[in-house]
This record gives C-alpha cells, structure tokens and sequence, in this order.
C-alpha cells in the first residue's frame, strides 16, 4: 500500500476500514467451516478409498486455509485503530 496509506493508518484513520476487512474475512472463515463440515460428512459417507482420501485432504487444505483467514481477521481487528491505538494514544 502507498505512504499515504499507510500514514493515515499510522494516525488511526483507516479504523473504519480495517474492521471490515476483518469482518469479510470472518464472514469468508464462516463460509469454509460450513464447507469443511459438509466436506468431512462426505468423506465419512465414502466407500472408495480414494475418494474418501481426496476429500479429507481437500479438507486438511481448507482448515490451513481457515486457520490463515482467522490469523488475518485478529491482526486487522487488533491493529484497525493504527499504530497510535496500539500504543494507547488514540482510540
């Protein structure tokens, strides 16, 4: 992002913006376990092995994915207030 971005971050004027970033990536955490649980239901249901495997590896891709978003989503919710509010000086 540009200086003057990243400025106004500094100075706690981007907040607005930052927390719904953080909002879409939680609502987007949401849409994958709602995929992951109907994922891991059809792997159970599988009789092919190599189905079964497929999916649960699918699966296994999806939570990494879903582990990186949440991370994400907490760093722009902590961070939404810019510098100066981490250090206490702005809200």
């Amino acid at each position: 992002k540009d200086v003057g971005y990243k400025l106004s971050w500094f100075l706690g004027m981007q907040a607005q913006r930052e927390k719904e970033e953080a909002q879409k990536l939680e609502s987007q955490t949401d849409k994958l376990d709602k995929t992951i649980s109907s994922l891991e239901s059809l792997a159970e249901q599988a009789e092919e092995m190599t189905l079964k495997a497929a999916l649960q590896e699918q699966v296994a891709q999806l939570k990494k994915q879903r582990e990186e978003l949440q991370t994400m989503a907490k760093q722009k919710q902590d961070g939404a207030g810019g510098l100066l509010s981490m250090i206490g000086l702005a809200k």
